[in-house]
This record gives structure tokens, C-alpha cells and sequence, in this order.
């Protein structure tokens, strides 16, 4: 039954990226290489702040060990693939919220696995990196469903333009479905972490990285909410891998809760995200410079 919540939930997020090509071109994916500048404040926010600051706080605070190695792998990770869906309904552009997912993809298979074992050698973690994984999760969940979207974008406009609606909704159902029950199994893990300032610590993260985001960026209203949310939220699969990777090498018991304590972040990131999406619609009218 676990293995088919999980495929079900992984099957979900392809067909919703697969649904997210089906509705553009290669224009749009290819948007962040023709506009490199925005693509440097993406590395910058995102592949060299963030990281920073999980590093910082994981050496500073006295956090459970867990939520230290979540902090570090998340902000490792490049952008969840649901991500460009929140950021076009924020009223960014959709080129501009592809683009970023499909840079951000490309770079992690590279940058991921580098600022992986600087850090783990940083914490003195002998920890082989999980390069391989990383480069599956990434293509499985973004890279190939988008290309596949945007192939047939490509050849039958008409008819991508006509299934990109259902399948969204159809996938977006069962990715709900499929979540529900691993939250809940996952519940009394998630529970155990309570406590000890991590929610402090998870919801000074996704801050930081709100924050970092809007004020990095520059040009459209819509495109600060777009980075906001690219650098304060992460693909949990890559951050998954990554603590999966430190628990094998180092059997330590607390290693294993770092899943856990991801799923808790995506709970925290959703609600807090809302909240700025909340007040960026009340304070930014659609359209403003």
C-alpha cells in the first residue's frame, strides 16, 4: 500500500508538469538562458545565499540534528515542480516561471552534488553523494514530463491546449489524495520534532528566503513574488536523496527523521507562502511596474 501512495503521488506530479509543458513552447523553457541576469540572481538567491544560511543555522543553533540536515539538503535543492503553477496563479509570467524551473533543474544536477559534499565535509561527514539519485529525481519529476509536454505542444498546439486543463486537474486530485495519507503516516515523526525551536527555525528559513527572493529581483511586481517563491521553497525528492544519503553512511538514528522534518517544512512553507501571496495581491495590484 505504501509503495502505491507513493508511485500514485509520483505519478501525479509528472502528469501535472507534463500538463504545465502542454500549455507552453520552447520559448518559454528556454526563457532564463536568453536573460542571463535574472538567471544570476536565481543562482545567487537561491544556490549561494541559501545554502549559506542553512550552514549558519545549523552551526549555530541548537536545533535536533534532523532538522539541521533537512535545512542544509533543502537548501540545496533546486525548485519543486509544482512551484511554476503557484507562481503563473500569483500572476507572473508563465515564460518566466518555466524558464526558472528548467535552469534550476539543469544546475542542480551540478551544483547540488558540489555544495552536497562541501558542506558534508564542512560537518566532517564522510557521506558518498547521491549524484545519480539526484540526477533521476530531477528528470523524472521536471525535466521529462515538461519536454514531453512541450514536444506535443510543439506538433498539435490545438490538442495540447485541449488536454493541458484535464489532465491538470485530474493530477492535481490525486496529488492531494496520494499526500493525505503519507502526511499521516508520517504524523507521529512529525510530531516528535516539535518542540525544541524547529518550527522557529523552519519558519526563519522560508522567511529569509521570501525575503531574499523579493528584494534580489528586480522588474516586474510579479516577477518578485515569482523569485520569492523559488528561493524560500525546494524540491523535497532532491532534499529527500540528499538526507537519505547521511543516513545510510552514518546510521545515525536522528538521520532518518530528516524526511520527516522535510514534510513538516513543505507544511510550513505552504501556509507562510500563502500568507505572502495573501498580502502581495492586497498590497501589489496585477500589472503594477
Amino acid at each position: 500500500m505504501a509503495q502505491l501512495i507513493l508511485l500514485a503521488l509520483q505519478t501525479s506530479i509528472f502528469a501535472l508538469v507534463f500538463a504545465l509543458g502542454l500549455s507552453v513552447g520552447m520559448k518559454e523553457a528556454t526563457w532564463a538562458l536568453r536573460h542571463p541576469r535574472d538567471l544570476a540572481r536565481v543562482v545567487l538567491a537561491m544556490f549561494v545565499i541559501m545554502p549559506l544560511v542553512a550552514a549558519a543555522m545549523a552551526a549555530l543553533l541548537d536545533l535536533n540534528p534532523a532538522v539541521k540536515l533537512a535545512l542544509v539538503a533543502l537548501a540545496l535543492s533546486p525548485l519543486p515542480p509544482l512551484l511554476p503553477n503557484k507562481g503563473i496563479k500569483a500572476g507572473g509570467e508563465i515564460s518566466h516561471a518555466v524558464g526558472l524551473l528548467v535552469a534550476a533543474a539543469l544546475l542542480a544536477v551540478v551544483v547540488t552534488p558540489v555544495g552536497f559534499a562541501i558542506l558534508a565535509e564542512r560537518f566532517g561527514l564522510d557521506v558518498a553523494v547521491p549524484t545519480g539519485r539526484i540526477v533521476r529525481v530531477v528528470t523524472f519529476s521536471v525535466l521529462l514530463p515538461l519536454v514531453a509536454g512541450i514536444i506535443i505542444h510543439q506538433v498539435t498546439p490545438g490538442l495540447a491546449s485541449r488536454l493541458a486543463g484535464p489532465i491538470g486537474k485530474v493530477a492535481s486530485l490525486f496529488l492531494v489524495l496520494s499526500f493525505v495519507p503519507i502526511l499521516l503516516t508520517t504524523a507521529p515523526a512529525i510530531w516528535s520534532l516539535i518542540g525544541g525551536g524547529t518550527v522557529a527555525a523552519f519558519a526563519a528559513f522560508i522567511v529569509v528566503g521570501l525575503a531574499v527572493g523579493h528584494y534580489l529581483t528586480g522588474g516586474r511586481e510579479e516577477d518578485r513574488t515569482i523569485l520569492a517563491l523559488s528561493t524560500a521553497t525546494r524540491h523535497p525528492g532532491v532534499a529527500i536523496a540528499l538526507s537519505g544519503a547521511v543516513a545510510a553512511a552514518t546510521a545515525r538514528p536522528e538521520a532518518r527523521l530528516a524526511a520527516p522534518a522535510i514534510l513538516l517544512y513543505l507544511v510550513l512553507g505552504a501556509v507562510i507562502s500563502a500568507v505572502y501571496l495573501r498580502i502581495r495581491r492586497k498590497s501589489t495590484p496585477r500589472g503594477a511596474p
